[in-house]
C-alpha cells in the first residue's frame, strides 16, 4: 500500500504538498532501483509542524546509495552521515526542499523489516480501527512526544523504550508477524 507515493495526491492539504514536493524532486523516479518507501507520519497523516519526509531504502549496496543521493548535495543543508544501530550500518541524506526537511534511510535490512516501516504499519492499523487516536496522538505530538511515544501512551503501555515496546505490541496483536 505505501510502496506508491500516489495515495498522497488524494490525502490531506499536507499530504498533497508532499506529493508535489516529492515530485518536483523526481526523487521516487531517480531511486527507483533502490525501491525507496516514504515512511513516517505523512503517510498516515499524523503531521505536525515539526514533520519531515522519511524515506527509507532496504536491501540495497549502501555506497551505490550514497553516490545515487550526491544529486541532491545543491538542496539546503544537505549532508550525508553514517552509522551504526544494533550491529547493522546505515547512512543517513539530510536536505531542504522548499519547505520540507527530508531524511533518506539507507539500510541492508529490507524495507518491510525496517523499524520505522513496521511502526507505521503498526500505526496505520491502529488508526484504522480507532479513528479517534488520531487526535490523542496529535495532541502528545503537539506536547514533544515521538509518534511511538504517543502511540505508546495513548495504548496506555508503559516503557522506557516506546519503539520498541510498540514492535512487541504489533507483534503481539498480530498486526505485523514476528520478526
Amino acid at each position: 500500500m505505501f510502496f506508491n507515493i500516489d495515495y498522497l495526491k488524494n490525502g490531506s492539504p499536507e499530504q498533497i504538498n508532499a506529493w508535489h514536493c516529492l515530485n518536483q524532486l523526481n526523487i521516487f523516479n531517480h531511486l527507483k532501483e533502490y525501491s525507496p518507501v516514504l515512511c513516517g507520519t505523512y503517510p498516515i497523516d499524523l503531521i505536525t509542524d515539526t514533520s519531515d519526509l522519511d524515506i527509507i531504502i532496504g536491501g540495497s549496496d549502501i555506497q551505490s546509495v550514497k553516490k545515487a543521493l550526491e544529486r541532491y548535495q545543491s538542496c539546503r543543508n544537505f549532508k550525508i552521515y553514517d552509522g551504526t544501530r544494533s550491529g547493522e550500518a546505515y547512512t543517513v541524506a539530510h536536505f531542504e526542499y522548499g519547505h520540507f526537511i527530508i531524511e533518506i534511510f539507507v539500510q541492508k535490512i529490507p524495507v518491510e523489516m525496517q523499524n520505522a516501516y513496521l511502526h507505521m504499519i503498526i500505526e496505520y492499523y491502529l488508526l484504522k480501527a480507532d479513528p479517534g487516536m488520531k487526535e490523542k496522538v496529535l495532541d502528545l505530538k503537539k506536547k514533544g512526544y515521538s509518534t511511538e511515544a504517543a502511540f505508546v501512551s495513548v495504548l496506555g503501555l508503559h516503557t522506557d523504550d516506546p519503539y520498541s515496546r510498540l514492535i512487541e505490541y504489533g507483534i503481539s496483536r498480530n498486526i505485523i508477524t514476528d520478526i
